[in-house]
């Protein structure tokens, strides 16, 4: 059983299924079982999560609500 969990930044429906198949590759290609894989895209925010002191919506310069 392989249960992936990944915290992203919100995505496009069409960018979730890429990411939730790609990393299901990537497990299957190590040795685990398709039918075995379960992958949860956690979405935050990016008003709520930074780096270097300040958050990712001012480093990717996204409009004040």
């Amino acid at each position: 059983m392989a249960f992936v969990r990944v915290d992203i930044a919100s995505r496009s429906q069409e960018q979730r299924e890429a990411i939730i198949a790609g990393i299901t590759d990537v497990m299957v290609d190590n040795g685990a079982r398709l039918e075995n894989v379960q992958v949860l895209l956690v979405e935050h925010s990016p008003k709520m999560w930074g780096t270097h002191g300040t958050t990712f919506h001012k480093h990717l310069g996204l409009p004040d609500d």
